[in-house]
């Protein structure tokens, strides 16, 4: 083989050398990002199994002393085999009277939930209602117990009167108020609970990710240079 034919061939496997390093790097580069992408989806994060706390007393008429919690008084009729409320399908709170009192919750997306008050007559004539206080405690989110209630909105209302509604980080309080309730009328009132909750950053991820990147690429040019050198210095040693 003669010097230009051997060089021709060391070239040619320095050139074919230089892709697959490429290859490689590209293929590191596509799984640095997928993994970032994979690490910055968000998990479920649900109230569903959670047991909580929650009470409502009535003042009726004004100033008078609060009534037992009656979500929790002998003889209710909603949940009377769980004394202590878990999240579920269901309603987890609830009341029946002369009117049915329910608190329900649900997920609304990945991270956040709603809270679904209603007061639905059961009576032929209105019946007086007067102040309703809600408390809600003992909130958390199962998948992640350090999510902590970050806003609390309301977003649909048909009681007549919303005096005040509040939240803690695992707790939520609303205060409503109906003169009265006609017959076989509902009152509702629907609340957004925005929650936040601690998951990896993916820009912290991703710089991690793309320096581990950065000094492989480095490293496979280095071994890119040495090899095209050696390949190329064995064939100016070839025989001519």
């Amino acid at each position: 083989m003669d010097r230009k034919t051997n060089l021709q061939s060391t070239s040619h496997r320095a050139m074919f050398f230089l892709p697959r390093a490429s290859q490689l790097l590209l293929g590191i580069v596509t799984g640095v990002f997928g993994l970032t992408t994979f690490a910055s989806l968000p998990a479920r994060a649900s109230l569903t199994g959670d047991e909580i706390f929650c009470s409502v007393v009535n003042i009726f008429p004004p100033n008078a002393p609060p009534s037992p919690n009656l979500f929790d008084i002998p003889g209710n009729k909603i949940n009377p085999d769980q004394p202590t409320p878990v999240v579920g399908d269901g309603i987890e709170c609830g009341f029946e009277g002369g009117a049915l009192l329910t608190a329900d919750f649900s997920d609304s997306d990945s991270y956040n939930s709603t809270l679904e008050i209603v007061l639905d007559s059961l009576l032929p004539s209105p019946m007086d209602v007067g102040e309703l206080n809600f408390d809600f405690e003992d909130l958390d989110w199962v998948d992640y117990p350090d999510g902590e209630i970050i806003g609390f909105e309301l977003v649909e209302n048909t009681f007549p009167v919303v005096n005040s509604f509040s939240f803690g980080s695992d707790s939520l309080f609303v205060s409503l108020f109906a003169e009265e309730i006609g017959a076989s009328e509902t009152f509702s009132a629907t609340f957004d609970i925005i929650t936040n909750h601690k998951v990896p950053e993916p820009s912290s991820t991703l710089a991690l990710l793309t320096l581990a990147t950065l000094g492989t690429g480095s490293a496979l040019y280095k071994k890119s240079k040495q090899k095209r050198g050696f390949d190329l210095d064995f064939g100016s040693k070839g025989k001519v």
